[in-house]
């Protein structure tokens, strides 16, 4: 049987459609022994009273045969079952699910593709420290927030395997592609000083162009960057410190041959050296520098005012260029010194020869005119010297000449006159006396014949290294022979 309502077919004797829950009763069952004979209506005529029509009957199967179904689902009685209504709401729910599962994989797939964008220059930090015009920069990269902030974001693409063989130091698995990243950020951002700062100074920050190239083919990302300045600030003012001001510079030794000694007296550590500190003079200039460097002076707050200075080399013992630079009294010292060496070598000396007595011929004064000659100065007092013969009383005054040498004469820096005076020398040159007449005896003596020879050996012969000064004080006709005594009539 087949529901009045929605047409759906339904089991005989169904009171009410299970489909959409009109009650059925106005249906009627087939009976069981064929169909009964239904009187037609008259003329047929509308019911009256606006009664409706009964249903016709459906044709019952004619011995048992079976009853031919109706085509396509329609009834027998030729009418149309009524449309099974649409479920607007199951519908739409199901186009939502449908939508919500399409956007959520487009949705996955976008995440899954997008770049994280990161801000290089948020990531960069700039302190200063130290004092002004000696400042210094300390520009660091934050990894560890870049690490923190896209630790599980950034990616890397297949370039990163390549780089991270490439570059071993990465240390391999146990990085992750953030760290990588992190540690290829910092190496990439560049400064263009750091040192040497003053208040109100400028540093660059800037990213090396092939680091960021290089980074953007290992990572998934999209980098925000630019080159930037920061301003230098805060640095505290250095007292200015001279480091020469309780330096004291000695000058020794003489002119020519002198030296600086340096002895620093103040509180902080600090050593010096002079350029150049040998074969110094009278009047040259030398330079001391101190080892310490500004930064170390810093660390104690002091800004040298400056690191070198210069001065003039005085002090130093000159030595003596011109006899008359020697004082008068400082003469008659030597003058004396010389006669006393005379005589200990002229008195006592000869067993043959009695000393008489000797007398200043004269002064020789010798200056170098280099800075490699034995001595830098020479001062002769040559003496003729008198002796008679111990075995021949007619052979008597026999003369011949005696100089006693000094060396290095020094001006001391207070103006006195200075010189060793047991530093001296004498000739090394002797001749023969023949002091008995007849017999062939002959005495050595230490000394010169002549004037002559004495200025051949020790004048003439250093000319060429020494200026030479002399003052003679009596005529002395130095090509006279010694005189030698008449010899005796023989009885």
């Amino acid at each position: 049987m087949f529901c009045n309502k929605c047409g759906a077919q339904i089991p005989d004797g169904t009171k009410f459609c299970n489909k959409c829950g009109a009650p059925v009763g106005g249906a009627n069952p087939a009976p069981a022994n064929g169909p009964a004979a239904n009187p037609a209506p008259a003329n047929n005529a509308a019911p009256a009273n606006g009664a409706v029509p009964p249903v016709p009957p459906m044709q019952q199967p004619v011995n048992g045969m079976p009853m031919q179904q109706p085509m396509n689902g329609m009834p027998m009685n030729g009418m149309m079952p009524p449309k099974k209504p649409v479920n607007k709401k199951l519908i739409i729910g199901i186009c939502s699910a449908v939508a919500v599962i399409a956007i959520a994989v487009v949705a996955i797939i976008l995440i899954l593709n997008i770049k994280p964008k990161v801000n290089l220059n948020s990531y960069v930090d700039a302190e200063f420290s130290g004092y002004d015009t000696v400042g210094t920069a300390d520009v660091e990269v934050d990894t560890d927030a870049i690490v923190k902030k896209y630790g599980k974001k950034i990616k890397g693409t297949d370039a990163l395997k390549k780089y991270k063989k490439e570059n071993y130091f990465f240390g391999g698995d146990d990085m992750t592609d953030a760290e990588i990243f992190a540690e290829m950020v910092e190496d990439a951002c560049y400064v263009d000083r750091t040192s040497y700062l003053s208040n109100g100074d400028k540093i660059e920050i800037s990213w090396d162009k092939d680091d960021i190239k290089e980074i953007k083919k290992c990572f998934k990302v999209e980098l925000q960057f630019k080159d930037f300045e920061v301003e230098v600030k805060d640095l505290d003012e250095a007292e200015e410190f001279d480091p020469f001001k309780d330096l004291e510079v000695t000058f020794k030794g003489t002119s020519g041959d002198g030296y600086a000694e340096l002895s620093y007296n103040g509180d902080l550590d600090i050593d010096f050296y002079a350029s150049p500190n040998y074969d110094l003079e009278e009047g040259d200039t030398i330079t001391v520098y101190t080892y310490a460097s500004k930064d170390e002076f810093l660390r104690e707050g002091k800004l040298l005012t400056e690191t070198e200075k210069d001065y003039t080399v005085e002090g130093l013992s000159t030595y003596v260029t011109k006899l008359s630079q020697i004082p008068s009294s400082d003469l008659s010292k030597l003058q004396d010194e010389a006669e006393r060496v005379v005589k200990e070598n002229n008195e006592d000396y000869y067993s043959c020869l009695e000393f008489v007595d000797a007398n200043l011929v004269g002064t020789y004064f010798l200056s170098s005119k280099n800075d490699y000659s034995s001595y830098n100065n020479l001062i002769y007092y040559v003496y003729e010297v008198t002796v008679d013969s111990t075995e021949n009383e007619n052979y008597s005054g026999i003369k011949f000449y005696f100089a006693v040498g000094f060396n290095d004469a020094l001006i001391n820096p207070d103006g006195d006159f200075s010189i060793d005076y047991e530093d001296y020398h004498v000739p090394y040159n002797y001749f023969y006396v023949d002091y008995d007449k007849g017999t062939w005896d002959y005495c050595s003596v230490y000394g010169y014949e002549s004037l002559d020879d004495f200025e051949e050996d020790n004048i003439e012969y250093y000319s060429d290294d020494y200026n030479v000064e002399k003052d003679i004080e009596i005529e002395v006709d130095s090509d006279d022979e010694v005189e030698e005594p008449e010899e005796e009539e023989e009885n």
